[in-house]
């Protein structure tokens, strides 16, 4: 969770270029009517899925069984659409991305509890 957690942290830095973010989502939207700017999107995203593979590449082979089912293209996928959606909750509710509360759920969600934390 910590390359997660860093480009969450790259995505609150960037919200400060909110005008920035407008546009992009903006191209996100002219993207569902002009093939011309959907594709240019679709190879923006390649990019970043291609520039995420050696990395999510790695987190795979360190924990190869907990990650047996889990392509590097499917982590990376997984990762865009939390800093994607959560740039887009930022965008439309004008606050900060809160990167820890979002690692610490997203936490409670996959990792098993602790034998202790069972107890309480």
């Amino acid at each position: 969770l910590a390359w997660l957690q860093l480009d969450l942290q790259d995505l609150a830095q960037y919200e400060q270029g909110h005008d920035e973010l407008k546009l992009f989502f903006s191209y996100w939207a002219l993207a569902a009517h002009d093939p011309t700017i959907a594709e240019r999107m679709q190879d923006a995203l390649e990019r970043s899925k291609h520039t995420l593979l050696p990395i999510v590449q790695a987190v795979i082979d360190s924990e190869a069984r907990r990650f047996r089912q889990v392509t590097p293209e499917g982590l990376a996928s997984a990762v865009l659409a939390i800093t994607q959606g959560s740039a887009m909750q930022s965008l439309l509710s004008n606050q900060r991305v809160d990167a820890e509360q979002i690692l610490s759920a997203i936490r409670a969600l996959l990792l098993p509890f602790s034998p202790e934390e069972k107890g309480r």
